[in-house]
């Protein structure tokens, strides 16, 4: 979760506009909570302007990532996760790149969505609030029949 203080909002700040839409110079993260940065441009003209969008809910990450998916005009250009400390990882806030997000549909419910899995740059799958355990397969053959979401493009040209 993000916390803000109206203190610190940047009022009619020139990239950001419209109903409902605020900027804020400092947020509050919550302990306990991955959050997904999701960097992706916007095609301004002839320029792309990057942004990043911050989201802890599950549910947002997707429709972020298939609202750019689907329109012409935007692209992803990178996925971080941000790891809160834990016992069995680290003791400390780790920046994970995500190379994959992939999702499962419920079945008998084509509007919901299992939590996705988000498989790191070093073929770590994190799933929920943790990482899986690296040395069970199923976890890996299982990938091949979700629907991908996102997929890192490491092309740099």
């Amino acid at each position: 979760m993000l916390t803000t203080q109206q203190e610190h909002e940047l009022p009619m700040f020139p990239f950001t506009s419209g109903a409902g839409v605020a900027t804020w110079r400092a947020v509050t993260l919550h302990l306990g909570t991955p959050y997904i940065f999701i960097h992706y441009a916007i095609k301004q003209g002839r320029d792309w302007l990057s942004q990043t969008t911050i989201c802890w809910r599950y549910e947002d990450v997707l429709g972020v990532c298939r609202g750019i998916n689907n329109d012409k005009k935007r692209k992803i250009l990178s996925v971080f996760m941000l790891v809160p400390p834990s016992h069995e990882h680290s003791c400390r806030w780790t920046f994970v790149p995500i190379e994959e997000i992939l999702v499962r549909k419920l079945e008998g419910d084509e509007d919901e969505d299992h939590l996705p899995i988000f498989v790191t740059v070093g073929g770590e799958i994190f799933r929920g609030l943790k990482f899986a355990p690296v040395d069970d397969p199923a976890s890996y053959d299982e990938l091949n029949s979700l629907e991908l979401v996102f997929r890192a493009n490491f092309d740099v040209s």
